[in-house]
């Protein structure tokens, strides 16, 4: 996908190939790519198209994965600009693991304080939250295995 030189072509072919398998594994692959695309518009686009109904709710969290494998923070300006759509559309689980995945490539201080501060007062922020204490040990250089 990072190489296509029809990325819009490339991303609509991905969307029929999720909407026309009966195969979970061949879905599960396809949210991996979806966000891969180095465009901000295409990973925005995928987010939106994810959120909108096109993929289970347990899985959407595999499109924030895929959005924020590269260490691109469009995923968490997603999370961040709409944490109340979020919060009505999914269950406390749900929406709790969808933080969890771009606030993962987070390595300093700052980036997860600021994580911090955002959820504070947030409903269905106790997930992320307790991600923050093990993403706070790993960005001081020390082995980080997240609670869940």
């Amino acid at each position: 996908m990072r190489t296509s030189s029809k990325p819009n072509a490339a991303f609509a072919h991905l969307l029929q190939a999720y909407e026309t398998s009966d195969f979970i594994d061949e879905k599960l692959h396809v949210l991996g790519a979806l966000g891969r695309f180095p465009s901000v518009k295409l990973k925005t686009r995928s987010l939106e198209w994810a959120v909108a109904g096109g993929v289970r709710s347990q899985d959407i969290h595999s499109v924030f994965g895929s959005v924020a494998a590269d260490r691109s923070i469009v995923a968490w300006e997603y999370v961040q600009a709409n944490w109340d759509a979020l919060s009505a559309q999914y269950s406390q689980i749900v929406v709790g693991r969808i933080p969890c995945v771009p606030i993962a490539n987070f390595q300093t201080e700052q980036a997860v304080t600021a994580v911090e501060v955002f959820l504070v007062g947030r409903p269905k922020a106790r997930l992320p939250a307790r991600w923050c204490s093990s993403l706070k040990t790993s960005a001081q250089g020390l082995p980080c295995t997240p609670v869940m």
